[in-house]
């Protein structure tokens, strides 16, 4: 549902707040205030999406996609954060999807209502490349655990990211299906992770949640993975504080007699 954003007051919102209050009020009739399900494509790769979004609540995702459609969640925004600042610049369709990670209220600001102050004002230009700047950083960020991290590291970082306490206990908000789209892995290499946590006593599973009885045990558990790579046997992948099965000897072929000659040699 798209209705008007006039009703909305744009003070306290970072990218207004940069704004004199003439361009602030000439800009507001022409926002839109949209509402998104938990699920909703916001902007798809691919999509002109001609305008910035300020995120009023909720939470989106930012995914990045290959050739094959398979995506990897590199960031989460949350309340008061902007995003799509690229079509600001350029017409060009947008590289990233953002999708409505709960229930989310945007505002969506279209371009041609931001182009004249962003020529104009040099605090809305330098607010837009800051953003831009922190963004591309928390990218590299997300890049250099998938190329450094293994998958239990990395499981167990969306894991202690994303929960809540609920008397002394942490709860996992977050299922295998999202997990394997944060760290860049199979669903079913994460549930064989999370199976795993839960036979060494780190996770309990109960009503299909994850909860750590001990938080703290788990992120120390994190840090000794990440400052202990693990050995690779194989396919197998050997843990910290459990070493992988010691693969079973082959046996040795039974010794063979000499075969019988074809000829005898003639004196």
């Amino acid at each position: 549902m798209n209705i008007t954003g006039s009703a909305i007051s744009l003070c306290g919102l970072p990218l207004f707040s940069v704004l004199s209050d003439a361009e602030a009020d000439a800009i507001q009739p022409l926002t839109q205030l949209r509402n998104y399900l938990t699920g909703a494509e916001i902007v798809k790769r691919g999509e002109n999406a001609d305008g910035v979004y300020l995120l009023l609540a909720g939470q989106v995702n930012v995914l990045v996609e290959d050739a094959r459609g398979h995506k990897v969640i590199v960031d989460t925004l949350r309340e008061k954060d902007t995003f799509n600042e690229l079509a600001l610049f350029c017409g060009k369709p947008s590289e990233l999807t953002f999708t409505a990670a709960r229930p989310s209220q945007i505002l969506y600001v279209p371009r041609e209502a931001l182009v004249d102050a962003l020529e104009q004002n040099c605090a809305l230009a330098s607010f837009v490349a800051t953003t831009l700047a922190k963004r591309l950083e928390h990218a590299y960020r997300k890049l250099e655990t998938l190329a450094h991290d293994d998958v239990y590291a990395r499981v167990l970082d969306v894991l202690l990211a994303h929960g809540h306490d609920e008397k002394g206990e942490w709860h996992a908000d977050v299922g295998a299906e999202a997990t394997s789209t944060m760290v860049g892995a199979s669903r079913e290499m994460v549930s064989r992770v999370t199976k795993d946590l839960v036979q060494r006593g780190l996770l309990l599973r109960r009503k299909r949640r994850l909860v750590a009885a001990d938080r703290e045990a788990l992120h120390q558990w994190a840090l000794q993975r990440r400052s202990s790579p693990p050995k690779r046997r194989g396919k197998a992948i050997e843990a910290p504080g459990l070493a992988a099965p010691a693969a079973a000897a082959e046996p040795r072929p039974a010794a063979q007699p000499a075969p019988a000659p074809l000829y005898a040699r003639v004196s």
